[in-house]
């Protein structure tokens, strides 16, 4: 069978693609009697992060297309709401959209991941500019008007997508992300940290800093921590790990006037290797990510299965994610940010049965498990056609 991935997102360098990536290894690998042809925009071809994945794959069953359009096309047509603006041309049995971009009509059996609709619902807080806002718009009316199958990230994301529009229900799946074997690898291991300028204790926050990711929540939170609480040299320090987004270049000055300047740290966020992530993660006190919005939340389960405790915030899908062993607080609350940091403290989080339970959780969130539970989709929704 010859199945069509639409591979463009794959060459940008977020966050959010890396679950795509490490899926779609495996599932070239489940699947070794089946050709893959990996369509990008032209151009994007010579990306290293897509480069990158090709010299990753487990497999060598697939072919790279190239289409006509190179990225700025298609998102031109798409704010001009063509609705083949990003069709491919390729003939094959089985299509797949990573991140949401609609295939064309003619496209079918079709298969649309959808890791969170957080631009559309929460338009004031993405941190994509104007003009990809009213792209994911767009995508997302096309794939509510079309019949074809989606599979959601987690279970609010399917929510979210049913109380967007009623068509998606019955025809979305839930398949969690997976997480690189990396992550599992380093648990318990020596990892230097020194050339971070970071020092022990500290917590660790990391990704794309934006209005919905709640840095400034969380700053406000500590500063309120740090100021009622009698030990202030037992509370950690906090590292900032990623950059700092349009929507949110007031926080250097947030840290300045909190006169939190000699306890957060900005580190650069780390790609495209994981291992200086991972030893940031690993030697941390605790992850803490009292996010707004979430449609998945890596860092919770990265965090986790290095045995982390984890700070995440009681909307969305964090809660789900972080399985009932989360620190949870109100992202809107800043006093609530402060009492769940105090409770990061607590010894008991470090308890080697809090870890292991933990690392048990996460384990069951990994790249392999994420592409047998599309390879079966993939079969059912072929039977069904």
């Amino acid at each position: 069978m010859k199945i069509c991935v639409h591979s463009e997102f794959l060459a940008r360098s977020q966050t959010s693609a890396n679950p795509s990536r490490g899926m779609l290894r495996h599932l070239m690998k489940l699947r070794p009697s089946d050709q893959f042809q990996l369509i990008v925009g032209r151009g994007s071809e010579g990306e290293p992060m897509f480069q990158r994945f090709l010299r990753q794959c487990l497999a060598k069953n697939f072919e790279v297309c190239i289409s006509k359009r190179s990225r700025r096309v298609s998102n031109l047509l798409a704010l001009m709401r063509y609705r083949n603006y990003c069709a491919v041309s390729e003939a094959a049995d089985f299509y797949i959209s990573p991140n949401l971009s609609y295939l064309g009509d003619r496209a079918r059996p079709a298969l649309y991941h959808v890791f969170d609709i957080s631009a559309v619902r929460e338009p004031k807080n993405a941190s994509m500019p104007w003009h990809g806002v009213r792209i994911r718009e767009f995508e997302l009316e096309l794939l509510a008007a079309s019949n074809s199958p989606v599979v959601a990230a987690s279970q609010f994301t399917l929510e979210d997508l049913v109380d967007y529009h009623p068509s998606f229900r019955g025809r979305t799946t839930v398949i969690h992300c997976g997480i690189y074997e990396v992550w599992f690898e380093n648990y318990g291991k020596e990892l230097d940290i020194e050339h971070f300028g970071v020092r022990k204790p500290y917590w660790v926050w990391y990704g794309y800093i934006s209005r919905r990711k709640n840095v400034d929540g969380l700053l406000r939170g500590y500063d309120r921590l740090l100021r009622s609480h009698p030990k202030r040299d037992l509370v950690p320090d906090i590292a900032l790990v990623g950059t700092v987004g349009r929507d949110s270049q007031e926080i250097p000055s947030l840290v300045k006037s909190l006169g939190l300047e000699q306890r957060i740290r900005f580190v650069p966020f780390q790609l495209p290797e994981p291992d200086k992530l991972v030893a940031l993660v690993a030697n941390s006190s605790g992850l803490v990510f009292p996010s707004h919005y979430e449609g998945f939340g890596l860092p919770c389960i990265e965090a986790m299965a290095l045995g982390r405790p984890a700070l995440v915030a009681n909307k969305s899908c964090q809660p789900e994610i972080a399985g009932g062993l989360g620190v949870l607080c109100e992202p809107t609350d800043v006093e609530s940010i402060a009492t769940a940091l105090g409770h990061l403290l607590d010894p008991a989080q470090m308890a080697p049965e809090s870890i292991a339970a933990r690392r048990r959780w996460a384990g069951r969130f990994t790249h392999e498990s994420a592409a047998q539970k599309y390879s079966e989709l993939i079969d059912n929704v072929r039977e069904c056609c």
